[in-house]
């Protein structure tokens, strides 16, 4: 176990090589999961996204959309929320009955949304099957529905009490994924 991890190094590594510097993802990931208190998780989860702020270097308040990046710093920001992710799951793994309101709220409104697309897919398919234009094989005939988030404005997080609790910016972090993930520059996985 990697009781002296100099986690700062760590972060600097994977952003110099990226995750082709499986020591030092390995090291701080050890660290984050079996030593670190939440204090220091929290100081990681602020280092991280700060060094993602000055990546980016980005004020959506002030511009409707993202500067070009080029393909490396993509990399290193996508390295660097795949840290911010791990640091968040270990921190909620003792969640308060607040947060499980919070989840329980998320999922009823992710459920909702979903039977809301099954219902208009449906609706599709069935216009699309029973109108003169078709071709006789309807099997030629595909109808895909996509749920995905798409950040308005500050009230498209839920917003709880204990937010400093974690000492994210989640809503930069939220707002900065819907723009990477619009550009096709950012994989669900990394949320």
């Amino acid at each position: 176990m990697k009781e002296n991890c100099d986690w700062k190094k760590c972060l600097d590594r994977i952003e110099d090589k990226g995750f082709d510097d499986d020591d030092a993802y390995s090291e701080i990931l050890e660290y984050i999961r079996e030593v670190a208190t939440v204090d220091e998780k929290r100081e990681v989860l602020q280092n991280v996204e700060q060094r993602v702020k000055k990546i980016v270097n980005y004020d959506f308040a002030k511009a409707w959309f993202l500067r070009r990046m080029s393909e490396s710093e993509h990399d290193v920001i996508e390295d660097l929320m795949g840290v911010r992710y791990v640091v968040l799951n270990e921190m909620m793994l003792h969640p308060t009955p607040a947060e499980v309101e919070r989840f329980r709220y998320q999922n009823d409104k992710l459920f909702k949304l979903t039977q809301e697309c099954y219902a208009q897919c449906r609706n599709m398919w069935r216009t699309l099957f029973h109108t003169p234009y078709k071709v006789d094989d309807r099997y030629r005939y595909e109808v895909e529905g996509v749920l995905r988030f798409e950040y308005g404005d500050d009230d498209a997080v839920v917003k709880m009490e204990n937010d400093d609790y974690y000492g994210s910016d989640f809503q930069y972090m939220i707002h900065l994924l819907d723009e990477l993930m619009s550009a096709g520059r950012c994989k669900m996985d990394t949320i």
